[in-house]
């Protein structure tokens, strides 16, 4: 493959966003390019980042709604007093 400073593309391993990757890259000017191939497993090897877990802070949230007494039915949940 062919840059277009003239000078030709080799596969080499470089560090993309802090993991090692095949790519390709110009031994005149150093440009980086994806074959389809190294682009589609670079692209399903991305972790996918999490803000945080679900339900995380749950326990100690329901505990403090104990605590304040917060934790209380507002409906009344009795089956037989509902009506038909």
């Amino acid at each position: 493959m062919k840059c277009n400073c003239g000078g030709t593309f080799k596969e080499k391993i470089q560090e993309i966003q802090g993991r090692q990757n095949p790519v390709m890259v110009c031994d005149l000017c150093g440009e980086i390019v994806f074959t389809l191939k190294q682009s589609k497993n670079f692209h399903k090897l991305k972790p996918i980042p999490v803000e945080k877990k679900a339900r995380e802070g749950w326990n100690e949230a329901f505990k403090q709604m104990e605590k304040n007494q917060d934790d209380k039915l507002i409906i009344n949940d009795d089956i037989d007093q509902w009506p038909d």
